[in-house]
């Protein structure tokens, strides 16, 4: 898992301010040089960024999201 941290302030659909943001991430496979090769998968329901637990029938070796492919 990786970490991005900003402290500028947010500001939300709803009008609120966060005044410090932190978003998990996880990245798996080789990122092409021209990245082409990436997928964003975000996922409001849960507070688990690892794709790779939550979401085993498409994500994995064969699967619709495979690491290998992209």
């Amino acid at each position: 898992m990786q970490k991005f941290t900003t402290s500028a302030p947010f500001l939300t659909e709803s009008g609120q301010v966060l005044q410090q943001l932190d978003i998990a991430y996880h990245t798996y496979g080789t990122l092409a040089a021209d990245s082409s090769n990436v997928i964003w998968v975000c996922h409001a329901l849960t507070a688990d960024s690892n794709v790779a637990e939550w979401w085993k029938g498409l994500f994995g070796e064969g699967r619709l999201l495979d690491p290998s492919r992209w």
